[in-house]
């Protein structure tokens, strides 16, 4: 991918790296930012970044607009900083890239269940109930973002950390009680 971002302005302008990058979906939906983003390659996230900027302000971005782009959902509902926030583990630099655009939208959420996520999951509460406090610390520098909304179940970012948080310690009070050395906590 950043060999083919490595085009010269010219073809930018004319729209190439939009339309044969930037804008190409596989059969899951995804883009080349979105499985940058689940790779937690901050390096390409950057660079997919800056000529999607690069095109929008020449007027390039062809039929999605720079907003719609970086928040199109996947198949699965997932948003690129969904992505990001779940599946590059406590690596937070893809997230950190991402809360850099102020288009990126911290509040969109699933819109249908999944085997992991509730409807109405948000990048927030991903990164909350997995414990990731720098992610959680990069989307809540966002004024934007809606640290109290609640998922079709009814929680909170708050409610699904909280719940991370009973679950290490119920692990760790039951393998001591079996006699073992408690798992850690990371």
């Amino acid at each position: 991918v950043q060999e083919l971002l490595a085009v010269e302005s010219r073809y930018m302008c004319e729209g190439v790296v939009f339309d044969k990058v930037l804008c190409r979906f596989d059969f899951k939906s995804e883009s080349p930012l979105m499985l940058s983003c689940r790779l937690g390659d901050a390096v390409t996230v950057r660079a997919l970044l800056r000529a999607l900027h690069a095109l929008s302000e020449h007027g390039d971005a062809g039929r999605m607009s720079e907003s719609d782009l970086l928040n199109r959902p996947n198949a699965s509902g997932r948003t690129a900083l969904m992505m990001a926030v779940e599946n590059a583990g406590q690596d937070y630099r893809t997230v950190e890239e991402l809360c850099g655009v102020p288009e990126v939208d911290p509040n969109v959420a699933t819109t249908a269940p999944t085997a992991t996520l509730a409807e109405g999951t948000t990048a927030l509460m991903i990164a909350a109930e997995r414990g990731y406090l720098e992610k959680v610390r990069f989307l809540l520098a966002r004024p934007e973002t809606e640290a109290h909304r609640r998922n079709a179940l009814d929680l909170t970012a708050m409610d699904l950390a909280a719940s991370k948080l009973v679950a290490i310690a119920f692990s760790r009070r039951q393998a001591l009680s079996d006699g073992h050395r408690p798992p850690p906590t990371g």
